[in-house]
């Protein structure tokens, strides 16, 4: 709970900052950021809590690798986009 609150206090401080400038993007960007944090902390609280002990953690790291190597075309297909 405490790492949930954390990334979400600190998420939401950078677009309050942001809003110092009255830059749109700025504020977007803020947005976009604090999601990220909730989202990373609530997903940290349910592999902990729940993923590890029901799979194990040798599962679990097999599965974070293959969603990585998975999002690599993304990646490659956005880059290529933003280069054109």
């Amino acid at each position: 709970m405490l790492l949930l609150s954390a990334g979400l206090l600190t998420g939401l401080a950078f677009p309050g900052m942001t809003n110092l400038s009255d830059g749109a993007t700025r504020h977007r960007a803020g947005v976009v950021f604090a999601a990220d944090e909730a989202g990373a902390a609530s997903a940290a609280l349910m592999v902990g809590v729940f993923a590890v002990p029901w799979v194990g953690l040798t599962a679990i790291a097999v599965g974070l690798a293959i969603l990585q190597l998975a999002v690599i075309p993304a990646v490659v297909v956005a880059l290529r986009r933003a280069t054109h």
